[in-house]
């Protein structure tokens, strides 16, 4: 994941969303009401780059929509993070980061692993 996309502390998102470099309150409000992914690292939280629409200035909509989903279901940050990353029988193999443009694809998949209820199913049934 960090290899592939980056992990950006909050300074770093925000500067890439380009909303300025240091913590500032329109980085704060993506954090504060769950629309980015976080995951901790030696007890820091870092953002991944597969989330973020650099040239847009904004979270890809359809990773917001999976992020709230898995949440909902109960997942972790961590298990959300690699359930994109794992390869999908869904998908034919790919994996869900693969194909987080294509939004009808990329939440039905959600769907269809995470469940529909709080704890319904966990990141190991892809």
């Amino acid at each position: 994941m960090e290899q592939e996309h980056g992990l950006y502390s909050i300074s770093e998102a925000a500067q890439r969303l380009g909303f300025g470099a240091g913590p500032n309150l329109r980085a704060g409000q993506l954090t504060g009401r769950g629309r980015v992914l976080a995951v901790q690292r030696g007890g820091t939280f870092l953002y991944p780059g597969f989330q973020f629409d650099e040239p847009a200035g904004r979270t890809v909509p359809a990773v917001k929509d999976v992020v709230r989903r898995g949440r909902w279901a109960g997942w972790k940050d961590e298990q959300i993070a690699l359930w994109f990353y794992s390869p999908n029988t869904s998908l034919q193999g790919r994996r869900p980061v693969d194909v987080r443009d294509d939004e009808e694809k990329l939440i039905t998949t959600a769907e269809k692993d995470m469940g529909g209820a709080p704890g319904a199913s966990s990141p190991s049934g892809s």
